[in-house]
Parts: structure tokens; sequence; C-alpha cells
């Protein structure tokens, strides 16, 4: 996984960064849990398997991640 990018200290402060230093952009270029589920299905996995793994890991995760951003944003805001 990379962790870097190139993008500019401009580009990163305005909030128009990569999917590395832009949480929000790299939240919008997530599938939906129904593509997700979709994609494991034709991956191998059964309807039931794929629609629980987007069910109950996939989009806690991915809310957890929203809350965290939406936290972290904040906080540097009050700095």
């Amino acid at each position: 996984m990379r962790f870097d990018c190139g993008c500019t200290i401009n580009q990163k402060m305005l909030g128009s960064g990569c999917q590395v230093c832009n949480t929000e952009h790299a939240l919008d270029c997530l599938p939906s849990p129904e593509d997700l589920a979709e994609q494991l299905a034709n991956q191998g996995f059964s309807q039931d398997q794929a629609a629980a793994v987007a069910e109950n890991i996939f989009q806690p995760l991915v809310s957890l991640v929203a809350t965290l951003n939406y936290k972290i944003e904040n906080l540097a805001k009050k700095l």
C-alpha cells in the first residue's frame, strides 16, 4: 500500500489531493456495499458470504474511517 503522494502542499491544504492525502476523496472512490458484494461473489464467495462481508465488515469500517476523518479535521481546526 502506498502512503506517500506527489501532491503539492496547496493541493493538500485545499483538500483536492489524491486518495492518499484526501480521505474524503478516497471514501468517494470506494465501491458501494452492493458493488463490493457483487465483486466478492464474482471472485468465489457465496452470495450470503459476500453480503455479510459488505454489511458487517466493509460498511462499519468505512463509517469508522469517515467518523475519524471528521474528528481529525475538527481537531486540526482547533490547533
